[in-house]
Protein backbone atom coordinates (compact mmCIF):
# COMPACT_ATOMS: atom_id res chain seq x y z
CA UNK A 1 0.00 0.00 0.00
CA UNK A 2 1.58 3.43 -1.11
CA UNK A 3 2.02 6.05 1.94
CA UNK A 4 -0.62 8.65 1.94
CA UNK A 5 0.79 12.33 2.68
CA UNK A 6 -1.97 14.83 3.57
CA UNK A 7 -2.15 18.54 3.23
CA UNK A 8 -4.50 21.83 3.17
CA UNK A 9 -4.71 24.63 0.49
CA UNK A 10 -6.08 27.67 0.40
CA UNK A 11 -7.27 29.91 -2.36
CA UNK A 12 -6.86 33.40 -0.42
CA UNK A 13 -9.09 36.44 -1.16
CA UNK A 14 -8.28 39.98 -1.22
CA UNK A 15 -11.39 42.41 -2.24
CA UNK A 16 -11.16 41.53 -6.13
CA UNK A 17 -8.28 39.78 -6.09
CA UNK A 18 -6.59 35.79 -5.43
CA UNK A 19 -3.16 34.93 -4.16
CA UNK A 20 -0.75 32.85 -6.02
CA UNK A 21 2.47 31.68 -5.25
CA UNK A 22 5.58 30.57 -7.66
CA UNK A 23 6.10 27.02 -6.54
CA UNK A 24 9.79 26.98 -5.99
CA UNK A 25 9.75 23.07 -7.21
CA UNK A 26 7.09 22.92 -9.67
CA UNK A 27 7.94 26.25 -11.02
CA UNK A 28 3.90 26.96 -11.31
CA UNK A 29 1.33 29.56 -9.63
CA UNK A 30 -0.09 27.69 -6.86
CA UNK A 31 -2.07 28.28 -4.05
CA UNK A 32 -0.38 28.52 -0.94
CA UNK A 33 -1.02 25.42 1.32
CA UNK A 34 1.27 22.65 2.50
CA UNK A 35 1.52 18.96 4.58
CA UNK A 36 -0.83 18.78 7.46
CA UNK A 37 1.21 17.56 10.70
CA UNK A 38 0.19 14.57 12.44
CA UNK A 39 -1.01 16.41 15.88
CA UNK A 40 -3.37 19.02 13.65
CA UNK A 41 -6.67 19.04 11.98
CA UNK A 42 -6.19 19.94 8.14
CA UNK A 43 -7.85 23.61 9.37
CA UNK A 44 -5.46 24.20 11.97
CA UNK A 45 -2.89 23.11 8.96
CA UNK A 46 -4.10 25.67 6.44
CA UNK A 47 -3.98 28.63 8.72
CA UNK A 48 -0.36 27.20 10.08
CA UNK A 49 0.86 26.90 6.26
CA UNK A 50 -0.77 30.56 5.51
CA UNK A 51 1.20 32.48 8.17
CA UNK A 52 4.30 30.57 7.43
CA UNK A 53 4.38 30.90 3.74
CA UNK A 54 3.15 34.01 3.38
CA UNK A 55 2.54 36.24 6.84
CA UNK A 56 -1.25 36.62 6.80
CA UNK A 57 -4.08 36.20 9.37
CA UNK A 58 -6.86 35.30 7.68
CA UNK A 59 -10.10 33.68 8.28
CA UNK A 60 -11.58 30.64 6.55
CA UNK A 61 -15.11 30.90 4.51
CA UNK A 62 -17.19 28.21 5.84
CA UNK A 63 -19.45 26.80 3.44
CA UNK A 64 -23.01 27.25 4.85
CA UNK A 65 -23.85 23.78 5.94
CA UNK A 66 -20.88 24.17 8.09
CA UNK A 67 -22.87 24.51 11.65
CA UNK A 68 -19.78 24.82 14.44
CA UNK A 69 -16.28 25.17 14.55
CA UNK A 70 -15.71 22.24 15.12
CA UNK A 71 -17.13 20.93 11.93
CA UNK A 72 -14.13 20.70 8.92
CA UNK A 73 -14.59 23.38 6.72
CA UNK A 74 -12.93 22.78 3.70
CA UNK A 75 -14.26 22.97 0.11
CA UNK A 76 -13.46 19.94 -0.84
CA UNK A 77 -10.95 17.22 -0.84
CA UNK A 78 -8.53 15.76 -4.15
CA UNK A 79 -6.16 12.67 -3.99
CA UNK A 80 -3.82 12.75 -6.31
CA UNK A 81 -1.56 9.58 -7.32
CA UNK A 82 1.96 11.31 -7.35
CA UNK A 83 3.50 7.62 -8.38
CA UNK A 84 5.22 5.96 -4.79
CA UNK A 85 2.85 8.05 -2.66
CA UNK A 86 -0.50 9.76 -2.92
CA UNK A 87 -1.40 13.36 -2.19
CA UNK A 88 -4.68 13.55 -0.05
CA UNK A 89 -5.27 18.01 0.00
CA UNK A 90 -7.90 19.78 1.48
CA UNK A 91 -8.92 22.58 -0.13
CA UNK A 92 -10.20 25.77 1.47
CA UNK A 93 -11.36 29.65 0.33
CA UNK A 94 -10.12 32.24 2.85
CA UNK A 95 -10.51 35.97 3.52
CA UNK A 96 -7.85 38.56 4.71
CA UNK A 97 -8.31 41.43 5.71
CA UNK A 98 -4.58 43.34 3.60
CA UNK A 99 -2.57 42.56 0.73
CA UNK A 100 0.71 42.99 2.35
CA UNK A 101 2.72 39.79 2.47
CA UNK A 102 5.41 38.54 4.57
CA UNK A 103 7.18 36.46 2.72
CA UNK A 104 8.87 32.41 4.12
CA UNK A 105 12.41 32.69 2.43
CA UNK A 106 11.54 29.76 0.33
CA UNK A 107 8.69 31.50 -1.36
CA UNK A 108 10.74 33.71 -3.97
CA UNK A 109 7.38 35.14 -5.46
CA UNK A 110 3.89 35.62 -4.43
CA UNK A 111 1.44 38.39 -6.18
CA UNK A 112 -2.19 39.26 -6.07
CA UNK A 113 -4.26 38.57 -9.34
CA UNK A 114 -7.09 40.10 -10.74
CA UNK A 115 -9.24 39.22 -13.42
CA UNK A 116 -7.65 40.41 -16.09
CA UNK A 117 -4.52 38.81 -14.56
CA UNK A 118 -5.49 35.55 -14.50
CA UNK A 119 -7.01 35.57 -18.01
CA UNK A 120 -3.53 36.39 -18.64
CA UNK A 121 -1.08 33.00 -17.13
CA UNK A 122 -4.82 30.75 -17.46
CA UNK A 123 -3.10 28.53 -20.08
CA UNK A 124 0.11 27.98 -18.02
CA UNK A 125 -2.13 26.62 -14.81
CA UNK A 126 -3.12 23.50 -13.36
CA UNK A 127 -6.25 22.76 -14.73
CA UNK A 128 -7.83 22.18 -11.12
CA UNK A 129 -5.98 25.67 -9.93
CA UNK A 130 -8.02 27.15 -13.06
CA UNK A 131 -11.25 25.77 -12.39
CA UNK A 132 -10.61 27.06 -9.03
CA UNK A 133 -10.12 30.66 -9.83
CA UNK A 134 -13.11 30.50 -12.31
CA UNK A 135 -15.27 29.74 -9.27
CA UNK A 136 -13.71 32.52 -7.75
CA UNK A 137 -13.74 35.08 -9.59
CA UNK A 138 -17.20 34.46 -11.14
CA UNK A 139 -19.23 33.74 -7.99
CA UNK A 140 -17.10 34.32 -4.10
CA UNK A 141 -15.77 37.92 -5.35
CA UNK A 142 -18.96 40.43 -5.78
CA UNK A 143 -19.30 40.66 -9.40
CA UNK A 144 -17.76 44.40 -10.58
CA UNK A 145 -18.02 44.93 -14.47
CA UNK A 146 -15.35 47.34 -14.00
CA UNK A 147 -12.28 45.17 -12.82
CA UNK A 148 -12.43 43.67 -16.52
CA UNK A 149 -11.35 46.55 -17.83
CA UNK A 150 -7.33 46.48 -19.26
CA UNK A 151 -5.57 48.43 -16.82
CA UNK A 152 -2.58 47.75 -19.17
CA UNK A 153 -4.01 49.50 -22.40
CA UNK A 154 -5.13 52.05 -19.47
CA UNK A 155 -1.26 52.88 -18.85
CA UNK A 156 -0.21 53.04 -22.62
CA UNK A 157 -2.74 56.42 -22.84
CA UNK A 158 -1.56 58.18 -19.35
CA UNK A 159 1.24 59.48 -21.39
CA UNK A 160 -1.47 61.21 -23.69
CA UNK A 161 -2.52 64.32 -21.69
CA UNK A 162 -6.52 64.75 -21.96
CA UNK A 163 -9.74 65.60 -20.31
CA UNK A 164 -13.01 63.91 -20.02
CA UNK A 165 -16.58 64.91 -20.82
CA UNK A 166 -19.90 62.67 -20.08
CA UNK A 167 -23.09 63.05 -21.16
CA UNK A 168 -26.13 61.26 -19.67
CA UNK A 169 -28.69 60.55 -17.06
CA UNK A 170 -27.87 61.95 -13.71
CA UNK A 171 -28.45 59.14 -11.59
CA UNK A 172 -26.76 56.64 -9.08
CA UNK A 173 -25.40 54.63 -12.36
CA UNK A 174 -23.91 57.95 -13.81
CA UNK A 175 -22.41 58.50 -10.45
CA UNK A 176 -20.72 55.35 -10.17
CA UNK A 177 -19.40 55.41 -14.02
CA UNK A 178 -17.81 58.34 -13.16
CA UNK A 179 -16.16 57.43 -9.90
CA UNK A 180 -14.88 54.72 -11.87
CA UNK A 181 -13.51 56.87 -14.67
CA UNK A 182 -12.18 59.45 -11.88
CA UNK A 183 -10.01 56.14 -10.53
CA UNK A 184 -8.79 54.90 -13.93
CA UNK A 185 -7.31 58.18 -15.41
CA UNK A 186 -7.40 60.91 -12.50
CA UNK A 187 -7.69 63.95 -15.27
CA UNK A 188 -10.41 66.54 -14.94
CA UNK A 189 -14.02 65.05 -16.38
CA UNK A 190 -17.11 67.68 -17.08
CA UNK A 191 -20.45 66.26 -16.78
CA UNK A 192 -23.44 67.41 -18.89
CA UNK A 193 -26.88 66.15 -17.83
CA UNK A 194 -29.68 65.34 -19.82
CA UNK A 195 -32.74 67.92 -19.46
CA UNK A 196 -35.00 65.98 -18.42
CA UNK A 197 -33.26 63.80 -15.96
CA UNK A 198 -32.00 65.05 -13.06
CA UNK A 199 -31.47 63.52 -9.40
CA UNK A 200 -30.61 66.32 -6.70
CA UNK A 201 -28.81 63.50 -4.53
CA UNK A 202 -26.57 61.84 -7.65
CA UNK A 203 -25.82 65.51 -8.45
CA UNK A 204 -24.03 66.47 -5.06
CA UNK A 205 -21.53 63.24 -5.59
CA UNK A 206 -21.54 63.88 -9.13
CA UNK A 207 -20.48 67.42 -8.69
CA UNK A 208 -17.34 67.04 -5.87
CA UNK A 209 -15.94 64.67 -8.95
CA UNK A 210 -16.56 67.05 -11.78
CA UNK A 211 -15.21 70.58 -12.44
CA UNK A 212 -18.76 71.74 -13.04
CA UNK A 213 -21.29 72.35 -10.78
CA UNK A 214 -23.81 73.60 -13.42
CA UNK A 215 -24.38 70.34 -15.49
CA UNK A 216 -26.62 72.27 -18.19
CA UNK A 217 -24.02 75.13 -19.10
CA UNK A 218 -22.78 73.78 -21.84
CA UNK A 219 -20.73 77.07 -22.91
CA UNK A 220 -18.63 77.40 -19.60
CA UNK A 221 -17.62 73.97 -20.67
CA UNK A 222 -16.61 74.66 -24.03
CA UNK A 223 -14.54 77.55 -22.60
CA UNK A 224 -12.61 75.55 -20.30
CA UNK A 225 -12.10 73.28 -22.87
CA UNK A 226 -11.09 75.68 -25.40
CA UNK A 227 -8.82 77.13 -22.50
CA UNK A 228 -6.09 74.64 -23.79
CA UNK A 229 -5.20 71.64 -26.61
CA UNK A 230 -5.72 68.39 -25.00
CA UNK A 231 -7.27 65.46 -25.77
CA UNK A 232 -11.09 65.32 -25.14
CA UNK A 233 -12.35 61.94 -24.42
CA UNK A 234 -16.25 62.25 -24.47
CA UNK A 235 -18.56 59.36 -23.57
CA UNK A 236 -21.72 60.66 -24.96
CA UNK A 237 -24.76 58.55 -24.16
CA UNK A 238 -27.52 61.58 -25.28
CA UNK A 239 -26.37 62.97 -28.78
CA UNK A 240 -26.08 66.60 -27.34
CA UNK A 241 -22.32 66.69 -27.99
CA UNK A 242 -22.54 66.61 -31.77
CA UNK A 243 -24.31 70.36 -31.69
CA UNK A 244 -21.63 71.56 -29.90
CA UNK A 245 -18.59 70.36 -31.24
CA UNK A 246 -18.76 73.45 -33.82
CA UNK A 247 -17.61 75.28 -31.06
CA UNK A 248 -14.53 73.70 -30.06
CA UNK A 249 -11.22 75.44 -32.04
CA UNK A 250 -10.03 72.13 -32.77
CA UNK A 251 -12.29 69.12 -33.47
CA UNK A 252 -9.21 66.81 -34.08
CA UNK A 253 -8.69 66.83 -29.81
CA UNK A 254 -11.85 64.65 -29.66
CA UNK A 255 -12.45 61.44 -29.47
CA UNK A 256 -15.67 60.19 -29.27
CA UNK A 257 -17.74 57.49 -28.21
CA UNK A 258 -21.43 57.51 -28.76
CA UNK A 259 -24.11 55.27 -27.85
CA UNK A 260 -26.22 55.44 -31.46
CA UNK A 261 -25.56 54.73 -35.03
CA UNK A 262 -27.59 58.11 -36.52
CA UNK A 263 -24.55 59.99 -36.26
CA UNK A 264 -23.04 58.70 -38.90
CA UNK A 265 -25.84 59.77 -41.26
CA UNK A 266 -26.23 63.04 -39.69
CA UNK A 267 -23.58 64.13 -38.79
CA UNK A 268 -20.35 64.35 -41.97
CA UNK A 269 -17.85 66.34 -39.73
CA UNK A 270 -15.05 64.23 -40.35
CA UNK A 271 -15.09 63.56 -36.07
CA UNK A 272 -12.92 60.79 -34.99
CA UNK A 273 -15.60 58.29 -33.18
CA UNK A 274 -16.95 55.06 -32.81
CA UNK A 275 -20.34 54.08 -31.82
CA UNK A 276 -21.81 51.47 -29.86
CA UNK A 277 -25.67 51.39 -29.57
CA UNK A 278 -25.79 50.45 -25.82
CA UNK A 279 -29.39 49.15 -26.33
CA UNK A 280 -27.99 46.43 -28.81
CA UNK A 281 -25.54 46.14 -26.03
CA UNK A 282 -27.40 46.03 -23.14
CA UNK A 283 -29.97 43.53 -24.93
CA UNK A 284 -27.44 41.33 -25.18
CA UNK A 285 -26.69 41.87 -21.20
CA UNK A 286 -30.19 41.60 -20.36
CA UNK A 287 -31.80 39.13 -22.34
CA UNK A 288 -30.46 36.16 -20.04
CA UNK A 289 -31.48 38.41 -16.87
CA UNK A 290 -34.62 38.14 -18.39
CA UNK A 291 -35.05 34.86 -19.18
CA UNK A 292 -33.38 34.10 -15.26
CA UNK A 293 -36.09 36.31 -13.88
CA UNK A 294 -38.93 34.61 -15.85
CA UNK A 295 -37.30 31.21 -14.70
CA UNK A 296 -37.47 32.60 -11.09
CA UNK A 297 -40.72 34.07 -10.91
CA UNK A 298 -42.51 30.91 -12.13
CA UNK A 299 -40.33 28.87 -9.33
CA UNK A 300 -41.55 31.30 -6.72
CA UNK A 301 -45.08 31.01 -8.04
CA UNK A 302 -45.19 27.39 -7.72
CA UNK A 303 -43.74 27.73 -4.49
CA UNK A 304 -46.33 29.79 -3.08
CA UNK A 305 -49.06 28.01 -4.62
CA UNK A 306 -47.58 24.84 -3.82
CA UNK A 307 -48.03 23.55 -7.25
CA UNK A 308 -45.65 20.71 -8.06
CA UNK A 309 -43.75 20.89 -11.26
CA UNK A 310 -41.55 17.10 -11.32
CA UNK A 311 -38.98 17.20 -13.27
CA UNK A 312 -40.81 14.27 -16.06
CA UNK A 313 -43.02 17.64 -17.01
CA UNK A 314 -42.76 18.22 -20.86
CA UNK A 315 -41.92 21.48 -21.05
CA UNK A 316 -42.57 23.39 -24.57
CA UNK A 317 -41.17 27.04 -25.56
CA UNK A 318 -42.78 29.04 -27.92
CA UNK A 319 -40.48 31.40 -29.40
CA UNK A 320 -37.11 30.75 -29.85
CA UNK A 321 -35.26 34.06 -30.14
CA UNK A 322 -32.81 35.85 -27.78
CA UNK A 323 -35.06 35.07 -24.72
CA UNK A 324 -36.24 32.07 -25.43
CA UNK A 325 -33.38 30.31 -26.26
CA UNK A 326 -31.58 31.89 -23.34
CA UNK A 327 -35.07 30.03 -20.91
CA UNK A 328 -34.51 26.98 -22.97
CA UNK A 329 -30.84 26.71 -21.55
CA UNK A 330 -31.88 27.09 -18.20
CA UNK A 331 -35.07 25.12 -18.15
CA UNK A 332 -32.93 22.14 -19.76
CA UNK A 333 -31.51 21.50 -16.83
CA UNK A 334 -34.13 21.29 -14.58
CA UNK A 335 -36.32 19.11 -16.53
CA UNK A 336 -35.91 16.30 -18.52
CA UNK A 337 -37.68 17.30 -21.66
CA UNK A 338 -37.97 20.65 -23.07
CA UNK A 339 -38.61 21.25 -26.31
CA UNK A 340 -38.97 24.96 -28.39
CA UNK A 341 -41.18 25.64 -31.12
CA UNK A 342 -40.58 29.44 -33.54
CA UNK A 343 -42.52 30.53 -36.65
CA UNK A 344 -39.30 32.07 -38.39
CA UNK A 345 -37.36 29.45 -39.58
CA UNK A 346 -33.71 30.85 -38.65
CA UNK A 347 -34.53 30.77 -35.02
CA UNK A 348 -35.59 27.40 -35.27
CA UNK A 349 -32.52 26.38 -37.49
CA UNK A 350 -29.95 27.87 -34.58
CA UNK A 351 -31.93 25.91 -32.27
CA UNK A 352 -31.22 22.91 -33.98
CA UNK A 353 -27.66 23.18 -34.86
CA UNK A 354 -27.05 24.05 -30.79
CA UNK A 355 -28.73 20.71 -30.53
CA UNK A 356 -31.45 21.81 -28.88
CA UNK A 357 -35.42 20.06 -29.88
CA UNK A 358 -37.53 21.31 -31.63
CA UNK A 359 -41.24 21.19 -33.19
CA UNK A 360 -42.51 21.30 -36.50
CA UNK A 361 -46.12 21.21 -35.97
CA UNK A 362 -48.10 23.51 -33.13
CA UNK A 363 -50.68 20.73 -33.26
CA UNK A 364 -48.43 18.29 -31.58
CA UNK A 365 -48.81 20.84 -28.26
CA UNK A 366 -51.68 18.29 -26.49
CA UNK A 367 -47.86 16.09 -25.54
CA UNK A 368 -46.92 19.10 -23.25
CA UNK A 369 -48.06 19.64 -19.61
CA UNK A 370 -45.97 23.20 -19.15
CA UNK A 371 -45.90 25.85 -21.89
CA UNK A 372 -44.11 29.03 -22.00
CA UNK A 373 -44.80 31.94 -24.89
CA UNK A 374 -41.71 34.63 -25.41
CA UNK A 375 -42.97 35.34 -28.59
CA UNK A 376 -44.81 38.65 -27.99
CA UNK A 377 -47.52 37.59 -31.39
CA UNK A 378 -51.34 37.85 -30.26
CA UNK A 379 -52.88 34.81 -30.04
CA UNK A 380 -49.78 32.45 -30.37
CA UNK A 381 -51.96 29.59 -29.32
CA UNK A 382 -55.37 30.09 -30.65
CA UNK A 383 -59.03 28.67 -29.38
CA UNK A 384 -58.27 25.45 -31.61
CA UNK A 385 -55.22 24.60 -30.25
CA UNK A 386 -55.74 25.39 -26.91
CA UNK A 387 -58.44 22.96 -27.46
CA UNK A 388 -56.58 19.98 -27.41
CA UNK A 389 -54.26 20.65 -24.51
CA UNK A 390 -54.21 18.14 -21.63
CA UNK A 391 -55.80 18.20 -18.55
CA UNK A 392 -54.31 20.81 -15.72
CA UNK A 393 -51.76 22.29 -18.60
CA UNK A 394 -50.26 25.85 -17.50
CA UNK A 395 -49.99 28.34 -20.02
CA UNK A 396 -47.26 30.83 -18.92
CA UNK A 397 -47.02 34.32 -20.87
CA UNK A 398 -43.11 35.64 -20.84
CA UNK A 399 -43.76 38.76 -23.11
CA UNK A 400 -44.60 42.39 -22.80
CA UNK A 401 -47.87 41.20 -25.13
CA UNK A 402 -50.68 40.02 -22.66
CA UNK A 403 -52.56 38.54 -25.40
CA UNK A 404 -50.35 35.39 -26.36
CA UNK A 405 -53.30 33.00 -25.34
CA UNK A 406 -56.25 34.04 -27.12
CA UNK A 407 -57.31 36.47 -24.57
CA UNK A 408 -60.70 37.57 -26.87
CA UNK A 409 -61.34 34.09 -27.65
CA UNK A 410 -61.19 32.20 -24.32
CA UNK A 411 -62.82 34.88 -22.07
CA UNK A 412 -66.00 32.91 -22.18
CA UNK A 413 -64.18 29.89 -20.93
CA UNK A 414 -62.54 31.55 -17.59
CA UNK A 415 -64.28 30.25 -14.34
CA UNK A 416 -62.87 31.17 -11.74
CA UNK A 417 -59.24 33.08 -10.56
CA UNK A 418 -57.48 30.94 -8.04
CA UNK A 419 -54.60 33.37 -6.58
CA UNK A 420 -52.26 33.94 -9.48
CA UNK A 421 -54.19 31.91 -11.77
CA UNK A 422 -57.01 32.19 -14.51
CA UNK A 423 -58.30 29.02 -14.75
CA UNK A 424 -60.07 28.14 -18.33
CA UNK A 425 -62.39 25.05 -18.51
CA UNK A 426 -62.60 24.43 -21.97
CA UNK A 427 -63.83 20.99 -23.00
CA UNK A 428 -63.76 19.34 -19.81
CA UNK A 429 -60.17 20.31 -19.01
CA UNK A 430 -58.73 22.82 -16.65
CA UNK A 431 -56.19 25.17 -18.12
CA UNK A 432 -54.12 26.99 -15.48
CA UNK A 433 -52.96 30.68 -17.39
CA UNK A 434 -51.04 32.48 -15.12
CA UNK A 435 -53.09 35.68 -14.94
CA UNK A 436 -52.44 36.82 -18.58
CA UNK A 437 -48.87 36.36 -17.69
CA UNK A 438 -48.05 39.29 -15.05
CA UNK A 439 -46.65 37.47 -12.18
CA UNK A 440 -43.98 36.14 -14.78
CA UNK A 441 -43.57 38.71 -17.45
CA UNK A 442 -40.20 40.21 -16.01
CA UNK A 443 -40.69 43.40 -17.76
CA UNK A 444 -43.62 44.26 -15.45
CA UNK A 445 -41.40 43.41 -12.26
CA UNK A 446 -38.03 45.52 -13.14
CA UNK A 447 -36.13 48.15 -15.85
CA UNK A 448 -32.98 47.70 -16.67
CA UNK A 449 -30.88 45.72 -13.73
CA UNK A 450 -27.80 48.36 -12.65
CA UNK A 451 -25.31 45.52 -13.10
CA UNK A 452 -26.30 45.23 -16.80
CA UNK A 453 -26.06 49.07 -17.08
CA UNK A 454 -22.81 48.95 -15.13
CA UNK A 455 -21.56 46.68 -17.78
CA UNK A 456 -22.24 48.53 -20.35
CA UNK A 457 -20.36 51.39 -19.55
CA UNK A 458 -17.08 49.20 -17.96
CA UNK A 459 -17.08 48.07 -21.53
CA UNK A 460 -17.35 51.65 -23.02
CA UNK A 461 -14.36 52.18 -21.44
CA UNK A 462 -12.45 49.14 -22.20
CA UNK A 463 -13.16 49.92 -26.04
CA UNK A 464 -12.74 53.64 -26.08
CA UNK A 465 -8.89 53.11 -24.42
CA UNK A 466 -8.29 50.44 -27.16
CA UNK A 467 -9.95 52.47 -30.28
CA UNK A 468 -7.36 55.18 -29.20
CA UNK A 469 -4.17 53.00 -28.92
CA UNK A 470 -5.27 51.94 -32.80
CA UNK A 471 -6.07 55.11 -33.68
CA UNK A 472 -2.22 56.36 -32.38
CA UNK A 473 -0.58 53.35 -34.38
CA UNK A 474 -2.74 54.63 -37.82
CA UNK A 475 -2.18 57.97 -39.68
CA UNK A 476 -5.32 58.22 -41.01
CA UNK A 477 -9.04 57.55 -38.44
CA UNK A 478 -11.63 56.08 -40.21
CA UNK A 479 -15.19 57.13 -38.85
CA UNK A 480 -16.66 53.49 -39.50
CA UNK A 481 -14.70 52.04 -36.19
CA UNK A 482 -16.87 49.54 -35.72
CA UNK A 483 -15.08 47.13 -37.30
CA UNK A 484 -12.22 48.06 -34.46
CA UNK A 485 -14.13 46.80 -31.29
CA UNK A 486 -12.39 43.05 -31.46
CA UNK A 487 -15.55 40.77 -30.64
CA UNK A 488 -13.57 38.89 -27.57
CA UNK A 489 -13.74 42.25 -25.93
CA UNK A 490 -17.71 42.58 -25.94
CA UNK A 491 -17.79 38.32 -25.44
CA UNK A 492 -15.50 38.57 -22.19
CA UNK A 493 -18.40 40.89 -20.70
CA UNK A 494 -21.44 39.51 -21.85
CA UNK A 495 -19.89 36.06 -20.84
CA UNK A 496 -19.17 37.53 -17.08
CA UNK A 497 -22.25 39.13 -16.55
CA UNK A 498 -23.57 35.94 -17.47
CA UNK A 499 -21.74 33.19 -15.41
CA UNK A 500 -21.70 35.65 -12.62
CA UNK A 501 -25.16 37.10 -12.48
CA UNK A 502 -27.57 34.15 -14.06
CA UNK A 503 -26.71 31.07 -12.38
Amino acid sequence: MKPTKFAATAYIIFKDKVLLINHPKIKRWLPVGGKVDPDETPDQAVLREIKEEVGLDVKIMARKEVLSNKVVSYRYAQLEDLGKKFHFDFIYYAKSDTYTLKMDAEISEAKWFTYNDYLEIKDELFEDVKKELEIIFLQEIPYNPYMLINKENIDKIKEIDFEIVVINHCDTKTERFIQHLKQLFDTKIYFICKKYSYCETAAKTISKITENNDFFDTKNIIASLNKHNKKILVFDLSGIFYNITKDITNNKRIFLIEDTKNGHNIHNDNLPRISIATSNLKKLIENPLVAKGIFDAFITYSRDYNYEFGLNKRVLILGTGSIGSYLINILEKRFTHVCGYDVDIVASAKMLLNNHDMIKDLDKVSTYDIIFSTTGIDSALDLNHLKVLKDNVYLINCSTNNAEFSQEQIKKYKVANDGLTEIINLNNKRINLLNSGNPINFYKQTGTDSKAIDTVFAYMIDSLVEWIIFTEQKDKVDISTDDIMQKETSEKYIRHFFNSYVR
